[in-house]
């Protein structure tokens, strides 16, 4: 092979300089001595994070949570904007509405919907959600006849480390995978080996529970994954190292502060030895002890040479407090937190408008993933009423509606955006509807509540105002208040003389 100099003459090219020119591109693929080497495998990712690695990422994640506020400030903000719903169902049939409406209200309280009584709706849901955040996943067994439902530690799905008395046959033991899954053709999940923990904290073989009975989500990274991988866990090591610092960092101010005054005498021996030309009896160059008091005036007793000074530190330092702002921004980056949610003292509203902005984005999956749920929940339990309730039965079937037909129109609303300046976003709300870029239910859904429910209570809240003779009365700044014509008699609005009041 040939190439052309400048002049147009041909020289050949080395083979090694075509590979040198090939390292040129892709450097990632590349080693160097400069960085880390370069992943030269591709893993599964169930056996990346095996039985033990999993065992031990869940352990450090829950115990690091118990420890660090900011680590547990942030979970708890990631639970409020994605583990709370409400649901409503609108089929235009009123009894029909207002009988479901009141069994999912029903249904959504602790006694009815937690095994254990525990755990209301959306309670439980929080803690389905802890779960996957802690542990990768979460899992939810139906409990038939009851309706209810039982939540698991996901940790709780696992090869037994004993099979104990109720063990099953070998093969079926020999077909559980190290993860506690007993697996399809497709890889799609069977069974779940369900364990509890003994005396001595090991897994013990309790039953294997079918994957129809089972609600079952988690964090995914490929398609191929059976089990998933805690978001934690990639800033997990750099919320031990801040808790580390910042422990460190209160050690050397304490440090500094018990030893903070330093006195200096002419006339001592730097090795701590009386003068030569001082009698040891001499009380005015004994060694002057002295023991600060904070809640009392401090006097020392100086001789005239003597000298006393204050220790003073700037520690943390300013580089040491922006290289712990880094770490917390990792920590909350971990679950798309947006820094500003922690700390708004150095952004502007519009950019805590931007960053609130984004984290919606971010959000709006994992809301969907858990109204999934939610919906697989009301599946069960609303086939289960049509079936075996027979006034449901029969208001649905007035009503032209069976049971999957209500299911699909469930409306599940998760919980709303918090307001930052309440009145600036109304009003560009309003203009948004006005150019037809929204509608009052989508602006509504946003802020967590069902425009339609607002309505019917609207409606007959004016509907009662006026029957009892109250004046609503309607007024925005600049604007003249103008009463509401629910309220107003109704021969003014039928006489000629109220012909601004009609269109």
């Amino acid at each position: 092979m040939n190439r052309r100099n400048r002049l147009g003459m041909q020289h050949p090219v080395r083979r090694h300089q075509l590979s040198a020119w090939g390292d040129n591109y892709y450097n990632a693929t590349s080693s160097s001595p400069h960085r880390r080497s370069p992943a030269v495998t591709i893993k599964n990712l169930d056996l990346v994070l095996n039985r033990r690695k999993r065992k031990i990422g869940s352990a450090t994640a829950l115990e690091q949570m118990t420890n660090s506020a900011l680590l547990a400030w942030t979970i708890r903000k990631h639970l409020d904007y994605v583990s709370r719903f409400e649901i409503n169902f609108r089929s235009g049939e009123k009894e029909l509405d207002n009988e479901v409406k009141s069994l999912l209200d029903w249904h959504g309280r602790k006694s009815n919907f937690d095994i254990g009584s525990r755990h209301s709706r959306n309670q439980w849901m929080r803690i389905f959600e802890m779960n996957k955040i802690f542990n990768g996943d979460a899992i939810g067994i139906k409990i038939a006849g009851s309706g209810k439902l039982q939540g698991l530690d996901s940790s709780q799905v696992n090869r037994p480390d004993d099979w104990g008395t109720k063990k099953p046959p070998q093969k079926t033991q020999e077909k559980v995978t190290q993860h506690g899954l007993i697996l399809g053709k497709y890889g799609e999940v069977n069974e779940y080996c369900i364990c509890t923990r003994n005396d001595n904290n090991r897994l013990v073989f309790d039953h294997f529970e079918a994957a129809d009975n089972v609600l079952f989500d988690g964090y995914f990274l490929g398609f191929n994954q059976t089990r998933g991988h805690s978001p934690l866990l990639s800033a997990i090591n750099d919320s031990i190292d801040l808790d580390d610092i910042r422990l460190y960092t209160k050690i050397n101010l304490k440090l500094k502060n018990i030893f903070g005054v330093a006195v200096f005498r002419d006339t001592a021996d730097p090795l701590g030895n009386q003068s030569d030309y001082t009698d040891s009896t001499d009380t005015e160059t004994e060694e002057i002890k002295t023991q600060l008091s904070p809640d009392q005036i401090n006097i020392f007793d100086l001789d005239r040479e003597d000298k006393a000074q204050f220790l003073e530190t700037n520690s943390p330092g300013a580089n040491s407090m922006e290289f712990m702002d880094k770490l917390a921004r990792i920590v909350l980056l971990s679950l798309d937190i947006p820094y500003t949610s922690f700390d708004s003292s150095k952004a502007s509203f519009s950019a805590r408008i931007g960053d609130r902005a984004e984290y919606e984005e971010s959000a709006q999956y994992k809301r969907d993933k858990n109204a999934q749920i939610i919906r697989e929940v009301y599946a069960w339990r609303i086939s289960d009423w049509y079936k075996n309730n027979t006034q449901f039965r029969e208001i649905a079937d007035k009503a032209g509606f069976d049971a999957g037909r209500i299911i699909r129109g469930l409306d599940i609303i998760p919980a709303g955006t918090p307001w930052l300046d309440k009145l600036n976003e109304v009003k560009g709300d309003i203009l948004s509807v006005s150019l037809g870029l929204e509608s009052i239910p989508r602006l509504a859904r946003k802020r967590g509540v069902d425009a339609y429910e607002i309505m019917k209570e609207q409606a007959k809240y004016l509907k009662d105002a006026k029957d009892e003779g109250v004046p609503v009365f309607y007024a925005s700044g600049g604007q003249e208040a103008v009463q509401n014509i629910l309220t107003e008699p109704a021969n003014q609005n039928q006489n000629g003389d109220g012909q601004n009041g009609q269109q």
